[in-house]
């Protein structure tokens, strides 16, 4: 398993929260549903030393072009301040819940991002996915890998230790998919049934 392997398949929402007034308010949602990893560039929580901190919401559609969808939770995905940042109020044509991102992009061995497709090279542009400080943590984090993957495994592929209990959470207006909160990151945990990695 690659820590750099791009979904296979489009992403499945878990949850619909409704009616925060504040976009932040759904980062413990979409932490859960987009597996404590940044969306666009696939670094995890647990490789940041103030882990959830380095992350937080970005809007598919911008508010300036998209107000009306600035509290949309279907509008959000998970990803790093770093990425968010870069990515500014540009408009992306890739949605990870329509898209599987495997079909536009691939990590080489030796850390390259590669763009399948127009997409695929808008994302790596934007984002800047190429730029040599990115590719040279993932060359390093897939070289180590290589050298002793199971001993790196359990601890840079962990879940954070921090996950929220979405089961006590209360949005303003329910949530649509209520059953996900029992599949939630930190229930799964609670039962034993959580995996070591992901």
């Amino acid at each position: 398993m690659s820590p750099f392997a791009y979904p296979a398949t489009p992403l499945v929402r878990c949850h619909a929260p409704q009616g925060y007034d504040d976009y932040r308010s759904y980062k413990p949602w979409l932490r859960d549903d987009f597996g404590y990893r940044c969306v666009y560039c696939l670094m995890r929580e647990t490789w940041f030393p103030d882990g959830q901190g380095a992350f937080g919401a970005d809007h598919l559609r911008p508010r300036v072009s998209r107000p009306d969808l600035a509290t949309t939770y279907s509008n959000l995905v998970y990803c790093c301040n770093r990425c968010n940042r870069v990515k500014g109020q540009t408009l992306l044509s890739l949605d990870p819940a329509v898209t599987a991102f495997a079909a536009h992009l691939r990590v080489k061995e030796d850390g390259d991002v590669m763009g399948l497709t127009g997409d695929g090279r808008q994302l790596i542009h934007v984002i800047g996915l190429d730029s040599a400080s990115l590719t040279a943590f993932r060359a390093r984090l897939l070289r180590l890998f290589a050298a002793d993957f199971a001993a790196l495994q359990s601890e840079w592929l962990a879940y954070p230790l921090d996950l929220d209990d979405l089961r006590i959470l209360r949005p303003p207006s329910g949530n649509a998919l209520a059953d996900g909160v029992n599949g939630c990151a930190f229930a799964r945990r609670e039962r034993g049934i959580l995996p070591d990695v992901f």
